[in-house]
């Protein structure tokens, strides 16, 4: 479960697996991670202000614009 939460995170652009660990480990769950604001996924280690604004974005933008990201994941 761990290993498919790092790969669905470090498929969001310049996010790579290293930055996706220390998000699942700073804030515990996707669903944390989706429900953060910019300004608290700064508060990951290492994580700049590009990163946590494509997090932001990505978590914010219409499903069908990352259906194909979702459905790597899920399958």
């Amino acid at each position: 479960m761990l290993q498919r939460a790092v790969e669905f995170l470090s498929g969001i652009r310049a996010v790579t697996v290293s930055d996706a660990q220390r998000l699942i480990g700073t804030f515990g769950s996707i669903r944390a991670i989706a429900l953060a604001d910019v300004e608290t996924l700064l508060l990951c280690p290492g994580l700049g202000p590009v990163k946590a604004e494509n997090i932001h974005k990505f978590f914010r933008t219409p499903f069908r614009k990352n259906t194909s990201l979702v459905t790597s994941v899920c399958d």
